[in-house]
C-alpha cells in the first residue's frame, strides 16, 4: 500500500511538471516577443503604406512650393 502510494505521487509530480512546462510555452508564445515583434511589423508596415501613399502618387516633375506659396502675405 505505501508502494502504491509513492508512486502516485511520483506520477502526479511528473503530471504538475508537465502541465507547468505547458503553461510557460503558452504563455510565452501568447506573450512573447516573437508576438510582438511580429504585430509591431504588421502596424509598422500598416504605417508605411498609409504615409508613402501621397509620395507614390505625387508627380515628380512638379514644383515644390516655395516661402511665399506656404505662408501668403495678408492684406492689412
Amino acid at each position: 500500500m505505501f508502494m502504491d502510494v509513492m508512486q502516485s505521487n511520483a506520477e502526479l509530480k511528473r503530471t504538475i511538471e508537465l502541465l507547468t512546462e505547458q503553461i510557460r510555452i503558452m504563455n510565452q508564445r501568447q506573450y512573447g516577443r516573437k508576438t510582438e515583434s511580429q504585430l509591431f511589423n504588421k502596424i509598422q508596415m500598416q504605417f508605411d503604406l498609409e504615409f508613402n501613399e501621397p509620395e507614390a502618387t505625387a508627380d515628380s516633375n512638379e514644383k515644390e512650393p516655395g516661402a511665399d506659396d506656404v505662408n501668403p502675405r495678408r492684406k492689412k
